[in-house]
């Protein structure tokens, strides 16, 4: 029975988290779409991280958001995690902060990103 409940519940937090990430990814869809086509039709990370960074200087920072969210979570673009770490530690927010450091110290040699992050756990 305790079996049972258990699987129960991961199964549950599989579809949870499925769902979450089916709704992110279309919320950020949009702002991907504009992304793409400010920056002249090239659908590369580097282009599009280009594009979230000009987006982020000039106050538009939710849409940039959502752009650096879908790199870093999707793609695994280590600069993209890189400036949401940053960003979340400005905003002081550490669990999330730590996530991205971690992500992108872990995805590429980006060592300063695992000094920050054992910064924040400090």
């Amino acid at each position: 029975m305790r079996y049972a409940r258990m699987k129960l519940r991961n199964f549950l937090l599989c579809l949870i988290s499925a769902y979450s990430l089916i709704a992110f990814c279309g919320a950020a869809s949009n702002s991907l779409d504009q992304a793409i086509e400010e920056a002249g039709g090239k659908s590369d990370a580097s282009t599009i991280y280009k594009v979230a960074l000009d987006w982020y200087s000039q106050d538009d920072q939710a849409k940039a958001l959502e752009v650096l969210h879908h790199l870093a979570d999707a793609g695994k673009h280590v600069m993209s995690s890189v400036k949401l770490g940053h960003h979340y530690a400005a905003s002081n927010n550490r669990l999330m902060a730590i996530k991205y450091f971690a992500q992108a110290g872990e995805g590429g040699p980006h060592h300063s990103s695992i000094y920050n992050a054992g910064k924040l756990l400090a």
